[in-house]
Order: C-alpha cells, then sequence, then structure tokens
C-alpha cells in the first residue's frame, strides 16, 4: 500500500497521525461512534503548541461524521474495491478485528440488494459488509471537500496538486519521491491485476461483487475489472486554482 499518510507527515509543516482511534482504544479490536467523536474532540483541542500549519488524520472518520469537522478540510480517500476486499480476504482468517458488522448494514445490504447476509458464513459477511462499505462512499462525494484515489497519489505531479488542495502547502517532488519509496501495510501481493484480483474470489463473491458495486465504481474513475477506467482529479476549479498559486 502507498504510503498515504507518510506524504502528509513528510511536509516539515504539516503533522498528521494515521487511525488516530486506533492509538486511543487499543487494545480493544472494535470501537464505536462515541470513539470516533472522543477523537475528533480530543484532535481539534491538541493543537501541537501551533507548531505545524496543518493538523490531520488517515482513517479514522466515517463519513457519518464529517458534519463534525465544519473547520477541518476534509477528503475521501479510496481504493479500488477489488483490492480492498482481496486484502479484507487475505487477512480475515487471521484477524478478525474491527470486522463487526451493525445491524443497520445488514438492513441496508437486505432492503439495497435483496441479500440476507445471515444466511452466509462470516467471510462472506465480511465480503458483504466491505463492499457495502464502499458502495455506501457514493453518498458521500458531495460532503467531504476532496476525492482522493489511492492510485493518483503514484504520479508525482498529481500528487502535489492533491496536497496542495488538501493541506494549501506545496510538496517538492524530492519529499514525495523519498517518501513514495517506503511502502506500509502491504498484506497482500500488489502486483495482481484487478481482473487477477476477481478471478480469484469465489463464484458467489463474484456474483455479490458485479451486483453491489457495478453501478458504483464508475463514479470514482474504476472499472469493474480494471485498475483505472478514467482519470478524476479533486476537481477542476480546484486544480486551475492550486496550478495558478503555484504559478505565482
Amino acid at each position: 500500500m502507498l504510503p498515504r499518510f507518510q506524504r502528509l507527515s513528510a511536509h516539515p509543516d504539516v503533522h498528521c497521525t494515521h487511525e488516530g482511534v486506533l492509538a486511543h482504544v487499543y487494545p480493544a479490536s472494535q470501537y464505536t461512534d462515541r470513539d470516533v467523536i472522543r477523537f475528533i474532540e480530543y484532535f481539534a483541542w491538541d493543537a501541537k503548541h501551533e507548531a505545524y500549519q496543518v493538523l490531520g488524520d488517515v482513517g479514522s472518520v466515517w463519513s457519518g461524521h464529517l458534519a463534525c469537522l465544519p473547520s477541518f478540510t476534509t477528503a475521501l480517500l479510496v481504493r479500488h474495491p477489488a483490492r480492498i476486499l482481496n486484502t479484507r480476504l487475505a487477512v480475515y482468517p487471521r484477524d478478525q478485528s474491527f470486522s463487526q458488522i451493525p445491524p443497520e448494514s445488514r438492513i441496508s445490504i437486505r432492503k439495497i440488494w435483496g441479500i440476507d447476509i445471515q444466511d452466509h458464513d462470516p467471510i462472506d459477511q465480511i465480503f458483504l459488509h466491505d463492499a457495502f462499505i464502499f458502495a455506501s462512499h457514493v453518498w458521500t462525494l458531495d460532503k467531504a471537500d476532496l476525492t482522493i484515489r489511492i492510485e493518483d497519489m503514484q504520479e508525482v505531479e498529481n500528487c502535489q496538486i492533491i496536497l496542495k488542495s488538501l493541506t494549501g502547502l506545496h510538496y517538492s517532488r524530492a519529499l514525495i519521491e523519498q517518501a513514495s519509496q517506503r511502502r506500509v501495510n502491504q498484506r497482500t501481493q500488489g502486483a495482481k491485476s484487478i481482473s487477477e484480483i476477481v478471478e480469484g474470489f469465489t463464484a458467489r463473491q463474484r456474483d455479490w461483487y458485479k451486483i453491489m458495486l457495478s453501478d458504483i465504481v464508475s463514479y470514482f474513475g474504476y472499472g469493474l475489472f480494471n485498475e483505472l477506467d478514467h482519470r478524476i482529479l479533486p476537481a477542476n476549479e480546484q486544480k486551475q486554482n492550486v496550478l495558478k498559486d503555484s504559478a505565482a
């Protein structure tokens, strides 16, 4: 996985934690809405003695908590859903931490797709839930300030534009390239193509993948069976403003 938070923290004027909620609840293997809200309150209060121009976190906030962050620039960070599901299938047999499925998720999956996850094995249940979580991101697109695909962060110029939009600060090419060389949390064979990953799903999982995500992935510029279907940017206006600021 690309070091998404390392790139943010690599800037001397930026402090970014990673999964700050987990750090506060560990060794618990689940966390609640209250835990997230408590972390947001703590993070907003702890300004690190004004040592940084930008403070932030990656991965700790769910879309429902965006309303609690009116003074922050927020971004929805996404990865291709096939890769998310592939990682879960690889990790779940040995680690079921943070895999509780809320009752409302079960109800939504049944109402939207007519699938009762209670009828399936635990690993299929978590597969369905993770597919649902990705699909639900489409309802957040107009609530976050930016949508960031991890895949786009591999291109230095695009990474500069995204980070500038997110933090308001300029990141040098050398800094980004250095951070990109340090990969973290690589728990699966990243060299697999999307089509190879999908082929590795069970027949039932492939059917669910198609049913639940075929109308969703294009909103994020993905193809159901390929990495990137079309290019997305934080926003055309934002890109133009960033380029204009950089040239000034």
